[in-house]
């Protein structure tokens, strides 16, 4: 039942982008003005390749120190590889964590918005996601599948840098860190609906790590970077663990995982419980007894059944609201309120934008009228993306409510699939070392 639960999720989150279309092509009735042929934008390029073929070869290090070796002191020197290329040399890109954005955009209305019309000199309006993108997106998730998220243990060069400034992390209360763990699913709906509805790349925007590759930013990147880079000196990775879209997909594809890492070489538990503290993540799960009380126990999974309809509209109500502020992400919601604002005159109206300047350059219709109808429209997209957003998030937690209900007892200790980071601080605890590997270490 379980796993039929996480890959329902799975294909959820993977065709969440398909519910919201963006908004349709201006049109500028005063003149004779033909939209571009429409192009597709070049994703490829040897540098693009080499980094897809360096990100393979990581992914293959973390699985092979990971669960082969069982060396830490290889996948350390699989995450120093890959902050070092992945993260500093190419500035943090091609990165999965972002690809997210990019399948969600390419399986949205490939019509251009307003922005992209009047902008782009050869009419680049629809979106092609290419193949290394799309490889980017799925090789990690498929390695996931069979092996767990061994790319987040040294392969994500987000994650490496966390794991390579961490010092002396602090437990975290385990109540605190499932309400946090909703977080990333909300993170998640959110930058589906945004790509996907032509608002942009809200996780690239505010991401941390792309300030800290790239060696500057704005004064709010900068401090937002830095504090994030503090909080992993005493929070074991804090951004994988509570922010992270792609992590979200990473621990439903590990849950079907047909090999994963485990604390013990051959995954035998003794129950010494000197494992129990050596996670910094807290995956590590110890025995939990048989419920003693069945009929309690169908009751809470019977008021978890009865109220998910109210998750769900409670989560869908939330989505809509908070798709006011998200808007004024998306170029064509700020490029008609502040051609309405110019020519209403309630600013100056030769202080224009760059954008609301090439609208008057084609000869864009500047009725006041048209202009308010066109502001409606562009904002549908988002209020519809951000209500499936919404519902989406309501349901997730409605489900982590339902599989809470349907947990079993079970023996000895174990990681939690779709926690776990594959990090192998754990193998040291363990004392049934593998005499071929470097759990010593």
């Amino acid at each position: 039942m379980r796993r039929m639960i996480y890959a329902l999720l799975l294909l959820l989150c993977a065709a969440g982008a398909e519910g919201a279309r963006r908004v349709q092509t201006p049109e500028f009735p005063e003149t004779n003005h033909q939209i571009p042929t429409t192009a597709q934008p070049d994703v490829g390029g040897v540098a693009m390749e080499l980094s897809l073929a360096v990100l393979a070869v990581l992914i293959a290090g973390a699985v092979y120190f990971g669960l082969y070796r069982r060396s830490r002191k290889g996948l350390w020197l699989v995450s120093l590889v890959s902050v070092v290329v992945l993260g500093f040399a190419w500035h943090g890109c091609v990165c999965p964590v972002g690809s997210v954005q990019n399948v969600a955009l390419s399986l949205g209305d490939p019509s251009p918005s307003a922005i992209m019309t009047l902008t782009s000199p050869d009419g680049v309006g629809s979106y092609s996601i290419g193949w290394i993108l799309a490889t980017v997106f799925a090789l990690p998730l498929l390695v996931a599948l069979v092996f767990g998220r061994v790319f987040c243990g040294g392969a994500c060069p987000l994650g490496a840098l966390q794991e390579l400034v961490m010092v002396r992390p602090a437990r975290v209360n385990k109540t605190l860190d499932a309400a946090l763990g909703i977080l990333p699913w909300v993170v998640l709906a959110i930058a589906v609906a945004l790509a996907a509805t032509g608002a942009g790349f809200v996780v690239c925007q505010r991401d941390p790590f792309v300030t800290i590759f790239r060696l500057g930013g704005s004064t709010r990147q900068v401090i937002l970077a830095a504090a994030m880079l503090a909080l992993s000196v005493f929070v074991a990775r804090p951004y994988c663990r509570w922010l992270c879209p792609y992590g979200v997909l990473l621990g439903l594809a590990s849950r079907l995982s047909a090999r994963h890492l485990t604390i013990s070489p051959d995954g035998s538990c003794v129950s010494c419980r000197l494992c129990e503290g050596s996670c910094p993540v807290g995956a590590i799960e110890g025995p939990r007894p048989e419920p003693r009380d069945r009929r309690q126990g169908r009751a809470r999974l019977a008021w978890a059944l009865l109220l998910a309809p109210v998750l769900l509209a409670a989560g869908g109500g939330l989505g809509r609201l908070s798709a006011e502020g998200l808007m004024w992400h998306h170029p064509d919601v700020v490029l008609y309120d502040r051609l309405i604002d110019e020519v209403d005159e309630t600013i100056d109206v030769t202080d224009m934008t760059k954008e609301t300047e090439a609208y008057r350059g084609v000869g864009g219709a500047l009725e006041l009228d048209l202009l308010r109808e066109k502001f409606a429209a562009a904002k549908q997209p988002i209020q519809r993306g951000m209500l499936f957003a919404g519902i989406f998030v309501g349901l997730v937690v409605a489900l982590k409510w339902i599989v809470l209900c349907l947990r079993r007892g079970r023996d000895g200790y174990r990681p939690v699939a779709s926690k776990c980071v594959s990090c192998g601080q754990c193998f040291a605890a363990c004392p049934l070392p593998d005499p071929k590997g470097d759990d010593h270490e």
